[in-house]
């Protein structure tokens, strides 16, 4: 008799765990239009120092608060840019990591090195492919998600 109760119990609480594991819900009608976006990549005047900044122009005529933007396995925070009338851009940059590391021939002079990090084997959240970002922004107090597949490649900048 206990073990049928238990069972009713812990069913329910079972289903509702896997239901709230699944991936996140995008929104399909976002308050906001995203016009153009675009990705490109930059190189510094010093060894090491590079990334790529994601740069959205998106209309609305509501005031949006935008979080974050996900791209390639990593998560930037937003920037604003004043555009055009009701156009605004929304920038995000994802600086590549140069981890300086000492190497010596005496292992005890190497104490102080970290492991690197590898964006791709941290946990992402989304899964996406290389034109495609994913914009987190807050609506009625809650946090919202809206994937955008339309990304161009812009021009290399080089900085001296």
């Amino acid at each position: 008799m206990k073990i049928i109760k238990t069972k009713k119990i812990i069913f329910p609480l079972f289903i509702l765990a896997i239901v709230s594991c699944g991936s996140y819900q995008f929104e399909k009608k976002p308050p906001f239009k995203i016009l153009s976006g675009t990705y490109t990549s930059w190189v510094g005047g010093v060894r090491g120092v590079s990334g790529v900044n994601i740069n959205l122009v998106y209309s609305s005529e509501q005031k949006v608060k935008f979080e974050h933007i996900f791209y390639r396995g990593r998560k930037a925070t937003v920037s604003y840019k004043k555009g055009n009338g009701s156009e605004t851009s929304i920038l995000g940059q994802f600086r590549n990591q140069s981890d300086d590391l000492q190497l010596h021939d005496d292992p005890r002079n190497e104490y102080g090195n970290t492991v690197p990090k590898d964006a791709a084997k941290e946990d992402f959240p989304f899964k996406l492919d290389g034109n495609e970002v994913v914009i987190s922004y807050i609506e009625d107090g809650r946090v919202k998600y809206f994937k955008y597949s339309g990304l161009t490649q812009g021009k290399q900048v080089l900085f001296q």
